[in-house]
């Protein structure tokens, strides 16, 4: 599994991030663009592998690592003007556009958006460990729009809309 995933991957104009990418992450990696991305999915594959040789853990994997980071995801937070500034300075540092970040690891009670649609956090609990949740899935179009789609909406055949 450690050497087929990414921690960080772009898809289209969406980065999807378990944790959140901060530009403080992109810095550490003295990489710009492709590299740097490259080369925090290389570190985090190297430590997931059990391969690390560093004395501690890999500065992209540790609490402020995109696996970790709560900045963009902190359950019942909205945020503020900094963070979603700090947001589009991340996707400014990326080497292609990106609209939107899309992060887990944060239980939310649904589905949501933030910093008008540009980070959507997506973790429902749905393991039992966690809150046994019904499933949630957020839809991307090619164009652009994002629905999120849950049992009542496929029940009734309709998306319930939550463009940003």
């Amino acid at each position: 599994l450690s050497r087929e995933r990414f921690a960080v991957l772009i898809v289209g104009d969406t980065l999807f991030v378990h944790g959140g990418l901060t530009v403080e992450h992109l810095v550490e990696t003295r990489q710009t663009g492709t590299e740097a991305l490259e080369k925090i999915n290389a570190e985090v594959r190297s430590y997931l592998a059990g391969e690390w040789e560093g004395d501690s853990w890999p500065l992209h994997v540790g609490g402020k690592g995109v696996l970790w980071n709560r900045d963009f995801s902190y359950p019942g937070r909205s945020l503020g003007r900094r963070e979603c500034h700090h947001l589009r300075r991340v996707f400014s540092k990326l080497p292609w556009t990106v609209r939107r970040m899309v992060v887990g690891h944060s239980v939310q009670s649904e589905v949501n958006a933030e910093c008008s649609g540009a980070v959507w956090r997506v973790d429902v609990g749905m393991s039992r460990g966690v809150r046994d949740a019904a499933p949630q899935v957020l839809e991307i179009m090619a164009d652009g729009r994002v629905e999120v789609l849950d049992e009542k909406t496929r029940a009734s055949g309709r998306k319930r809309r939550r463009d940003a």
